[in-house]
């Protein structure tokens, strides 16, 4: 017979691995690329290429998955360097225009019915594939199919039209981020919360050593790789040592921060009010920053002025059926 003390310490050791399996189905599991959006009720798409899916996340309390469809991408794997390559680029994209399938066939004729129900094209190439990956091409767009399933693309994101037109509600232009990834890995909302927590002390850092003219400090917030469309990291040290020895009391105000990941790169944008004895300006800053050798350095960054709010063109999409009950695809534009 069992003793009483094996028999307590096998119980011991049940309760403790039901806990711990407990303890992981409570977690919820999210795209690491969703850190942090400041806009509630907001959405975001990831497409996973190995897959072959598009997910619909909410921003609520926290991100919440919608919706998911099967999507086809580039006929060639890998991520897309040139134009004609059939490749899907990977990255952090955002949705600049869209077209309904009867305007695209007016515009592009006949040819244009293998895009269904409509398209929405996405910035490609974007900041980081222009600066640092020196990618070209363009046309990179999410489209219906004029089949009853998509095939693979020569570079484009396609669903069935009445997948494209349920996505399509979801999508703001210049506002709904959509995240494309070789593979979308999923991780626990605490490890979410950690990695969000250490990046916004980075900018608190970042910000508190460039507002206090500590511009040694505030210059190794960069990595030696850094690189925008004007300077590397050299000539932007120059750069940065004269125009902060010229601004004196600075003073920086941050709002609106969103954290965004993708091709592991944390794509970092806020709203930045900046003045000095010199300066006095209102934008939109974007920070890209990567880890190198477990320190965040931002290898690029991006500003432009906010002058007024600008009215946003928001395209409404509604699927309607006919006395038959057949499904009658119908895009419905409305500029607001």
């Amino acid at each position: 017979m069992r003793s009483l003390t094996e028999i307590i310490k096998r119980w011991i050791l049940f309760i403790i691995l039901f806990l711990f399996i407990s303890h992981l189905q409570a977690q919820t599991y999210l795209p690491d690329g969703l850190i942090l959006y400041n806009k509630p009720g907001a959405t975001a798409l990831i497409v996973d290429k190995t897959e072959c899916s598009v997910t619909v996340f909410q921003n609520q309390s926290i991100w919440e998955k919608v919706l998911q469809y099967q999507c086809t991408t580039g006929k060639n794997q890998g991520d897309k360097q040139q134009e004609g390559d059939a490749r899907t680029p990977t990255g952090l994209y955002f949705f600049t225009d869209a077209w309904t399938g009867k305007e695209l066939i007016n515009q592009y004729g006949s040819s244009a019915q293998i895009y269904g129900a409509g398209a929405f094209e996405l910035n490609y190439p974007n900041h980081l594939d222009q600066v640092l990956y020196n990618k070209n091409g363009s046309g990179i767009w999410l489209h219906g199919t004029d089949k009853g399933y998509p095939a693979a693309t020569k570079g484009c994101i396609s669903t069935t039209n009445t997948d494209f037109l349920e996505v399509a509600q979801h999508i703001s232009l210049f506002e709904t981020p959509l995240i494309i990834e070789e593979s979308v890995a999923y991780v626990a909302q605490e490890k979410i919360k950690k990695v969000r927590s250490e990046l916004l002390e980075f900018i608190k850092q970042w910000k508190t050593n460039w507002e206090s003219g500590q511009t040694e400090t505030y210059l190794s917030f960069y990595s030696k790789n850094f690189k925008t469309q004007k300077f590397n990291y050299r000539r932007w040290k120059q750069f940065k040592k004269l125009v902060n020895k010229k601004n004196k009391k600075r003073k920086i105000k941050i709002s609106e921060i969103s954290i965004l990941k993708a091709k592991g790169i944390y794509n970092i944008q806020f709203t930045q009010h900046f003045t000095s004895t010199g300066t006095n300006d209102l934008g939109r800053k974007q920070l890209y920053v990567a880890n190198e050798q477990g320190n965040f350095r931002i290898i690029s960054e991006t500003w432009q002025p906010i002058k007024s709010p600008r009215s946003s063109l928001s395209h409404q999409y509604a699927l309607e059926t006919n006395s038959d009950d057949s499904v009658i695809r119908k895009f419905r534009k409305q500029t607001l």
